[in-house]
């Protein structure tokens, strides 16, 4: 037993070195990425509960869906740290505030999976990360029509 949390404390020691690294390097905010990565897992975790409690049965096809949708909003943040990185834009203020909107996000589905859980009923979720990266996605496209409007 000994061994195995020692493996896995090493394991965890060699990502946690390069991950903090290109945090610093991309500019991001190490403690609320954390946050919004525990987040991410509650989240999914009370999604898989309210599964089971509303209809008895998860499918292991919606559960990797649901996984990856999960990690791809961290990967969301990612790239858009590596563009404004890669075209030289002081985007630290606003990569702040999209890891905040994503935050209260996530915080918000938590409730809305625990109160289903609770009342046994589905209810109607706003879907607030569908928002925020539309919004992103907008204002991406207008600042590249402005910069290209300058060429």
């Amino acid at each position: 037993m000994v061994k195995s949390t020692v493996a896995t404390y090493s394991i965890l020691n060699l990502f946690y070195v390069p991950i903090i690294s290109l945090f610093i390097y991309l500019e991001l905010p190490v403690e609320p990425m954390a946050i919004l990565a525990i987040l991410l897992a509650i989240d999914f975790s009370t999604g898989v509960l309210k599964v089971f409690i509303l209809k008895g049965s998860l499918r292991s096809y919606r559960a990797i869906a649901g996984f990856l949708t999960k990690g791809s909003i961290l990967f969301l943040v990612l790239s858009l740290a590596f563009m404004a990185k890669g075209i030289n834009l002081d985007f630290k203020l606003y990569l702040e505030v999209f890891i905040s909107v994503l935050i209260i996000s996530e915080t918000y589905s938590i409730f809305g999976n625990v109160y289903s859980c609770i009342t046994k009923e589905e209810i109607e979720e706003f879907d607030a990360v569908a928002m925020v990266i539309k919004k992103v996605r907008r204002g991406i496209e207008k600042m590249l029509l402005v910069n290209r409007d300058e060429l």
